[in-house]
C-alpha cells in the first residue's frame, strides 16, 4: 500500500479585484482564472470559498480541474473575500492558500427637491420636497429644480431618454 502524504501546494493567487455592475443591475459575474497547483501526484484538483460580502456570498466552488478557470461566478455589490485551496487525489488539503478581494461597486441615486430628500416609490406630493406643485394659473409658470447625487461606489451616467415624468398629466412638465 502506497500512502500519499505530502500536502498539495497552491500559488498564482489573481490579484484584488475591482468590478462594476451593469445598469439597474445588483451582481457582476467574473471567472476566476486558475491558480498554479503543485503535488507528488496527479489529479489535483482546487476549490474556492467565499466570505465576508454582507449583502451575500456566492457558493463555494470545488472540484475544479486543474488548468481550467472556474464557472462564471455572480459577486453581489460590496466586497467579497476569495479564498483558494488545493486537494489531491488522496483528499490532501493545502495548508498555505490564497486569498484575494473581488469588489463590486454600483452607483446609487438620492434625488433632492428644495434640498429635501424624495424617498423612492413616495406617492405623496409635498411642498417641502417640491413634488406638490400647488395652483398654476394659465400662463403661469411654477418652476422647481430637483437634484440628482450620486451616493454610489461607481459613476452615474444618465440620460434625457434614462428620465421618466410620471403621474396624472406628465406632458405638461418639461
Amino acid at each position: 500500500t502506497v500512502l500519499d502524504n505530502q500536502i498539495p501546494t497552491i500559488s498564482g493567487c489573481p490579484s484584488n479585484q475591482t468590478l462594476t455592475v451593469p445598469s439597474g443591475g445588483c451582481s457582476q459575474n467574473y471567472i476566476i482564472p486558475f491558480p498554479t497547483l503543485t503535488d507528488n501526484c496527479t489529479g489535483l484538483t482546487w476549490n474556492a470559498s467565499f466570505s465576508g460580502n454582507s449583502n451575500g456570498n456566492p457558493s463555494n466552488l470545488s472540484g475544479i480541474v486543474n488548468g481550467v478557470n472556474s464557472s462564471s461566478v455572480a459577486f453581489n455589490i460590496g466586497v467579497t473575500t476569495v479564498t483558494l485551496f488545493a486537494t489531491d487525489i488522496s483528499g490532501n488539503t493545502s495548508t498555505s492558500n490564497c486569498s484575494f478581494t473581488v469588489t463590486v461597486l454600483a452607483p446609487e441615486i438620492n434625488v433632492k427637491g428644495n434640498g429635501n430628500d424624495i424617498t423612492i416609490s413616495d406617492p405623496s406630493p409635498s411642498v417641502s420636497d417640491h413634488t406638490e406643485f400647488g395652483n398654476v394659473f394659465a400662463n403661469g409658470n411654477n418652476i422647481r429644480t430637483f437634484t440628482i447625487q450620486n451616493t454610489g461606489t461607481s459613476d452615474l451616467t444618465i440620460s434625457a431618454a434614462g428620465i421618466t415624468l410620471a403621474g396624472a398629466n406628465p406632458t405638461l412638465f418639461s
